[in-house]
């Protein structure tokens, strides 16, 4: 998946998945003049998975998306550190 930032210019307007859909709907109600109240269906109401990153995954991650993250203002999760105990 490319980056988010390779699709940004200036007349591009920035939503972030985790404020939730509910501004993208009053926005696109608002650029299409729809009617008030038009809501988006929540089809899929299941829980989530938990997904568990390895510290390389997280690495390779952040090094992939850096610029997502300077630009979109995302904070890097830094990785956990694990020890094994030598034999």
């Amino acid at each position: 998946m490319r980056p988010q930032t390779d699709f940004i210019d200036t007349d591009v307007e920035i939503f972030k998945y985790e404020d939730g859909f509910e501004q993208i709907a009053l926005r696109l109600g608002d650029y299409f003049s729809l009617p008030e109240g038009i809501g988006l269906p929540h089809d899929n109401p299941s829980g989530r998975d938990t997904v568990y990153w390895s510290n390389e995954a997280l690495n390779l991650a952040a090094d992939y998306y850096k610029n997502d993250f300077l630009q979109l203002n995302y904070k890097r999760r830094e990785p956990h550190l694990q020890f094994s105990k030598q034999p």
